[in-house]
């Protein structure tokens, strides 16, 4: 699924890009190499933990393997290693958050870009979620995914209606200083209190 669409953007759209971010779900060995050989594009994506890599190609050709987790690098270092079933090697960037709660978690971030430091492969990662957010508000705040429509040409206007809402939205975010969901719930107790008002006054009248 993910190669198709991956394909179809690259080969059939002629879209022009040159990164391409995503997470652990989609980080198959098959994935990485379609990118890499078929795609000639540069990845950016986070390793779960218990990932096999390689430290060193010597390693590699040996069969020594540690998990990901183990890899002996600081926070804000990379290294060049191997990952189990790729056979080109990757950049790997070690990232550790502090949470509020003052824990602190860890990810592993690994990339087939050449001569890429810590701060640019984070950076460019970090842009993945304007777009979640930009996915999750669409999907949240202008209901993309709830129409009762089967034809296409009205399935392609509640889409173009979900665009325009999430333009206003983002309008109203610079203007009130709000985000999205706080706009959206702003707006549903204006409604609600607007509803009861008007009841009110048809038990009056």
């Amino acid at each position: 699924m993910v190669l198709e669409v991956l394909h179809r953007l690259n080969f059939l759209n002629k879209l022009v890009f040159r990164y391409i971010l995503f997470d652990t779900w989609f980080t198959a060995s098959d994935t990485l190499k379609y990118i890499h050989y078929k795609l000639k594009k540069v990845f950016v994506c986070p390793l779960k933990s218990n990932r096999n890599i390689a430290m060193s190609e010597k390693d590699k050709n040996e069969g020594k393997f540690i998990h990901v987790s183990d890899a002996p690098i600081e926070s804000g270092q990379v290294k060049r290693v191997w990952v189990k079933g790729v056979d080109f090697p990757v950049t790997l960037a070690k990232q550790v958050f502090t949470n509020r709660d003052r824990s602190t978690a860890e990810q592993w971030l690994v990339t087939n870009g050449e001569n890429m430091a810590f701060e640019d492969i984070v950076a460019i990662y970090q842009k993945r979620w304007k777009v979640e957010e930009f996915h999750k508000s669409l999907k949240q705040n202008t209901m993309l995914g709830k129409s009762p429509t089967k034809m296409e040409i009205t399935q392609l206007n509640h889409i173009f209606a979900s665009m325009i809402a999430y333009i206003k939205l983002e309008k109203l975010k610079v203007k009130e200083k709000l985000n999205h969901f706080a706009i959206k719930s702003k707006l549903y107790l204006k409604m609600i209190k607007a509803a009861m008002e008007e009841l009110d006054a048809l038990r009056s009248a």
